[in-house]
C-alpha cells in the first residue's frame, strides 16, 4: 500500500488536520443531548419556566430526546451513504475517503471502519462478563484509537483497519446549505 504524507494532496483532496477531525467529533457528540436538555430546561428549570411538573417535564424530555435522537441518526446515515460524512464532518467540509485512491469511502467501508470498529465492537470481543472489566476495556480501546491520530499520517486505528482517512473537501464539493444531502462522487 502506498504511504501518503500528512497534509499532502491525495487525488483531489487534502488530508484533514487533527483539529478539524477533533472539532467534527466534538460536534457529533454534542448533537445528541442538546435539544433534549434544552427542552428539560425550558419545561422545568428555566427561571421563566412553563411551570410543568416533574412528570410532564420528564415526558417532554423523553419525547424530545427520542424524536431528536432518531432524526439526527437518520440524517447522519443519509449523509454517510451519500457523502461519507457525519453532521460534524459535513459542517466542517471534511469527509472520509479511501486511503489510497482518495475517492469517497463507500457506505460499507465507512460503516465497517467507523461503526463497527470505532463503535467499540472490538472492545466487546475483548471483554469479560464483568461490567467493570467491560467498561475499562472499552475506554482503553477508545483512548488507543484516538491516540493513533498523533501518527505521522494522522490516521486513527479505525482508519487503518478500514483503509480510510479523513480529507478536506475541495471547494466545489462543499455543502451548499446547512444540511446538504446531495451525493458526492
Amino acid at each position: 500500500m502506498e504511504e501518503i504524507a500528512p497534509h499532502s494532496i491525495l487525488g483531489s483532496v487534502q488530508v484533514a488536520s487533527r483539529g478539524s477531525r477533533l472539532a467534527a467529533a466534538v460536534l457529533d457528540v454534542l448533537l445528541y443531548p442538546t435539544i433534549p436538555v434544552a427542552v428539560w430546561y425550558i419545561a422545568r428549570l428555566a427561571p421563566f419556566g412553563l411551570g410543568f411538573g416533574n412528570t410532564t417535564a420528564l415526558f417532554l424530555y423523553v419525547v424530545a430526546g427520542v424524536t431528536y435522537g432518531i432524526t439526527v441518526a437518520i440524517v447522519n446515515w443519509i449523509l454517510i451513504w451519500r457523502r461519507s460524512q457525519t453532521l460534524g464532518k459535513h459542517w466542517l467540509n471534511i469527509q472520509v475517503v479511501h486511503a489510497v485512491t482518495g475517492k469517497r469511502a463507500s457506505f460499507r467501508r465507512y460503516v465497517i471502519s467507523r461503526g463497527f470498529f470505532a463503535g467499540g465492537f472490538v472492545s466487546l470481543i475483548l471483554t469479560d462478563v464483568d461490567s467493570a472489566v467491560s467498561s475499562g476495556t472499552q475506554v482503553t480501546y477508545v483512548l488507543i484509537d484516538a491516540l493513533f491520530i498523533f501518527r505521522e499520517d494522522y490516521r486513527t486505528l479505525h482508519d487503518l483497519i478500514g483503509g480510510t482517512r479523513v480529507a478536506t473537501l475541495p471547494q466545489r464539493s462543499w455543502r451548499r446549505q446547512f444540511i446538504d444531502l446531495t451525493r458526492i462522487e
